[in-house]
């Protein structure tokens, strides 16, 4: 029987509730610690059990230690999800990186053009993007103070694991912004993904994101979009939950009958 974790990760993967065998669509521009360079720009539909399995173990792992996931499932991971303040070891395991990127892959896709990049970040591999960081800092703040700069090289060690999201555009019908709306839903499922298995997550930007000397850094093109840095851990520090009242529904809710 599965899990209830398993139900939302079936779920968020478009899987039929108790399906034995889940059939995925595996990116080749997936990399992990710089083990697998990116290959081809295709994607390939795999089976998850020959690819995943070979590169990053076996694909929707136990939940982390001690976490019980509430009822009602998606509903109740989309309204309880917040973005952790602190983040700490046990990172997630392979196979958990396998299940929250699989989640990523099976968001909407007007095209199926499969625009998302994933870059995984472990251990000592984060100085390459604290590195390209506090360059990026120094060039567009040339008087930025040495402490100033550490500290910003010193971000990516706020997780354990970190998986940079892309968005690389394919010219043609589909506009610009419908695929980097597909990325941004991938980073979404990934969140919602984490949160299953029991792990917190922090999406960040910031200006690094958009320099494109920090996208070559990580193997990436100047004209791909970095959507987010995500952040993965186990959560040391819970973020504020939200608290949803009818107050303000007048000027962002309309009904037209």
């Amino acid at each position: 029987m599965l899990s209830e974790f398993d139900n939302v990760l079936d779920m968020l993967c478009g899987f039929p509730a108790g399906k034995p065998e889940r059939e995925g669509i595996f990116a080749n521009g997936f990399s992990s610690r710089g083990e697998d360079t990116p290959r081809a720009d295709s994607v390939t539909i795999v089976n998850l059990s020959n690819i995943l399995v070979r590169k990053l173990g076996k694909p929707t792992g136990q939940a982390n230690q001690g976490h019980n996931f509430m009822p009602n499932q998606v509903l109740s991971a989309i309204t309880n999800r917040t973005s952790a303040r602190q983040l700490a070891l046990p990172s997630p395991t392979r196979g958990h990186i396998a299940s929250i990127i699989q989640a990523g892959m099976s968001a909407p896709d007007h095209g199926r053009l499969q625009p998302w990049r994933f870059i995984v970040l472990e251990g000592a591999a984060r100085g390459i993007l604290g590195e390209a960081m506090a360059e990026s800092l120094q060039s567009r703040t040339p008087d930025a103070s040495s402490a100033r700069i550490n500290a910003e090289r010193n971000k990516p060690n706020r997780a354990p694991t970190i998986i940079v999201v892309a968005a690389r555009i394919t010219p043609g019908k589909i506009p610009e912004v419908e695929q980097l709306l597909a990325v941004g839903a991938a980073t979404q499922n990934m969140c919602l993904a984490a949160h299953a298995l029991g792990f917190g997550t922090m999406w960040k930007t910031g200006a690094a994101a958009y320099d494109s000397k920090v996208k070559l850094a990580l193997g990436l093109r100047e004209d791909d979009h970095i959507v987010a840095f995500l952040y993965l851990g186990t959560v040391a520090l819970p973020g504020v939950p939200r608290r949803f009242n009818g107050s303000d529904e007048g000027d962002k809710i309309r009904f037209i009958n």
